[in-house]
């Protein structure tokens, strides 16, 4: 599965844009989905592995380091729609989990071509 994201936060010179892409596949070796995520932010990119933890609730961690010093990552999806989903990015440099991101994505309409 592969996603496009674009979303934009503040206002005038204060506006940063951002663009993602993930792909998602499952691993039936190591029974798990496994991640990769690029964006405008963090281009070398992130890998991590997760699970649904019910119908609606996927979680998925990863352990990699910023500026030398070693985390973990969490991210939680929970569905809300079919056209619409929450989104929460943790980390944890040892000192317990903190919130760093918590976002609502909603699916555009595809925009026909005029003829």
């Amino acid at each position: 599965i592969m996603g496009n994201y674009s979303s934009s936060w503040g206002e005038g010179d204060k506006k940063t844009n951002f663009e993602g892409l993930s792909i998602m596949t499952y691993d039936p070796m190591k029974k798990t989905y496994r991640e990769w995520w690029f964006d405008s932010m963090a281009p070398k990119g992130e890998e991590s592995q997760g699970q649904w933890v019910d119908a609606k609730t996927y979680v998925s961690e990863s352990s990699r380091e910023n500026m030398g010093q070693p985390y973990k990552g969490r991210f939680t999806t929970v569905i809300i729609s079919p056209a619409k989903y929450t989104s929460k990015m943790e980390m944890d440099m040892g000192e317990g989990w903190t919130t760093t991101m918590e976002g609502t994505y909603t699916k555009e309409p595809v925009k026909k071509a005029n003829k």
